[in-house]
C-alpha cells in the first residue's frame, strides 16, 4: 500500500570527534578535527520523518565529503522528491537514472544514505523496527570485533588488552601501516587469547609475491582471514592467494555489487565475503546481496565504515539477521566519541545491542547535530 511522498531531503554535513585515529595502509581517515559525516533527513507529505547517514574516506573509496554533500543535493534528492517510500526498487532506479553505476554502484555511499533515510522514514509510518520491516525476527545483539590499528607491537598489546576485558572476543587487525611491524602485531594480538577470532585486514597494501609470503606467516600464527590483501581489482593476484590454500581469503573493496560477487565466485577468487551496507548504496541492495550468499552457502562477514548511532544501528539491524562467519566489525562505538546530536548504540559485553524502537531506533537532535554542522544544512522540496 503506497505511503505519502516525499517531499523533502535536508543534508547536514558534520564532523564528529574521535577517541582514537583509524590507520589504514593508505593513512589516516581521521584527524584532530573528527571524521567527516553527512546526515540526511527526509520527510513526507505528512510530516513524517526519517533519518540516514554516510561516512565517506578518501583513503577507503573514491567518494569525499564534498561528493557526497553535492552528490545528494545535487541528483539524489531531485531524483526521489515526489516518490513513494515504499516502492524502495524504483527509489533505487531512480538514484541510478541519475548517477549511473560504473565499476562501484555510482556514488554508493551517497544513495546509502538516502536508502537508511527511507527505510528509517518506512519503519517509523509502520511502526516496525528495521528487522521486522525485513520480516525477519529482532536479532537482540551483534557480537563485535575490537579493532586494533597500531604501528607497533606495543601499542598492539594495549589496544587489544583493552578490547579483552571489555568482553570482546574477535579482533580485528589493521596491517601495511607499517609493513616491517605487521608479523609483530599480529602475534601480539593472537598471544592475548588463541581462541579469538582473528581477523587481518591489509586494506590492498601488497603486490601478489609479498601478500603470499605475508599469508604463509599469518597462517602459522593461526590467525582466521586475511582481508584484500591486494588491489582490488587485480584479480588474478586474489586467485593465486586463494589457490594457495595457506589462510582464507576475504574480500571487500572488490565486490560492491550481486554481480561482481557472481564473477568472483565463478573465478574462485576468494573464500569469504566482507559486507557492508554503504559500500553496497543501502540496506536494499545489501539485503538481496545477503539472500543470494545465502543461497550460495557462502561465508559471510559484517563491516562498516565507522559510523555513528545510526549507520551502525542500522547495519547491526540487517547484520544480526543472517549467519555471520565472524563477529562484526562495526567499530564506531569504539572509534567514536558521544557525538552531538547522535545517540550511539549501546555496547555490552563486546556485543552491539541492536536499537528496539521503529526504524533504525536512532532518534538524532537536530539542534545539537545543526551545532556542529560544517555547511548549512540545506532542504531540496518544500
Amino acid at each position: 500500500m503506497p505511503l505519502d511522498p516525499i517531499v523533502s531531503v535536508d543534508v547536514f554535513p558534520t564532523r564528529l570527534p574521535t577517541r582514537t585515529i583509524l590507520h589504514l595502509s593508505r593513512g589516516p581517515v581521521s584527524d584532530e578535527f573528527g571524521a567527516p559525516h553527512v546526515f540526511v533527513r527526509v520527510r513526507d507529505a505528512s510530516g513524517a520523518e526519517g533519518w540516514g547517514e554516510a561516512r565517506p574516506s578518501h583513503r577507503w573509496s573514491d567518494e569525499t565529503e564534498e561528493t557526497v554533500i553535492s552528490t545528494i543535493r545535487t541528483y539524489l534528492a531531485p531524483a526521489i522528491i515526489g516518490r513513494d517510500p515504499t516502492d524502495l526498487a524504483g527509489l533505487h532506479a531512480a538514484m541510478d537514472r541519475v548517477i549511473a553505476p560504473g565499476l562501484t554502484r555510482g556514488q554508493p555511499i551517497a544513495k546509502s544514505a538516502i536508502d537508511l533515510a527511507v527505510h528509517d522514514l518506512l519503519g517509523r509510518r509502520l511502526d516496525l523496527g528495521l528487522p521486522a520491516l525485513f520480516g525477519r525476527a529482532h536479532p537482540g545483539a551483534v557480537p563485535l570485533c575490537w579493532m586494533v590499528s597500531a604501528d607497533n607491537p606495543a601499542d598492539a598489546e594495549e589496544q587489544a588488552h583493552r578490547g579483552y576485558s571489555a568482553g570482546y572476543r574477535g579482533f580485528k587487525v589493521k596491517i601495511g601501516v607499517r609493513p616491517e611491524y605487521d608479523v609483530a602485531i599480529v602475534e601480539t594480538v593472537r598471544a592475548v587469547d588463541p581462541s579469538v577470532y582473528l581477523w587481518v585486514d591489509a586494506n590492498q597494501a601488497y603486490d601478489v609475491g609479498t601478500a603470499l609470503k605475508r599469508a604463509r606467516t599469518l597462517a602459522r600464527i593461526g590467525i582466521s582471514v586475511f582481508e584484500q590483501p591486494t588491489p582490488a581489482r587485480d584479480i588474478d593476484a586474489l586467485r593465486r592467494l586463494r589457490s594457495d590454500g595457506s589462510v582464507p581469503i576475504a574480500v571487500d573493496e572488490s565486490v560492491f555489487s550481486v554481480q561482481d560477487l557472481l564473477r568472483l565466485s565463478r573465478l574462485d577468487a576468494f573464500d569469504v565475503l566482507v559486507v557492508k551496507v554503504s559500500k553496497l548504496g543501502g540496506l536494499w541492495h545489501t539485503r538481496r546481496l545477503l539472500d543470494v550468499v545465502e543461497e550460495m552457502g557462502v561465508q559471510v562477514l559484517g563491516s562498516g565504515l565507522t559510523e555513528s548511532g545510526l549507520g551502525t544501528g542500522a547495519s547491526a539491524a540487517l547484520f544480526g539477521t543472517y549467519r555471520l562467519a565472524g563477529p562484526a566489525d562495526l567499530n564506531g562505538p569504539q572509534m567514536l566519541q558521544a557525538a552531538p546530536g547522535v545517540p550511539s548504540c549501546r555496547v555490552e559485553n563486546g556485543a552491539l545491542v541492536v536499537p528496539p524502537g521503529p526504524g533504525i531506533g536512532v532518534q538524532p537532535d537536530l539542534q545539537r547535530l545543526q551545532q556542529g554542522t560544517v555547511t548549512a544544512g540545506a532542504a531540496v522540496g518544500g
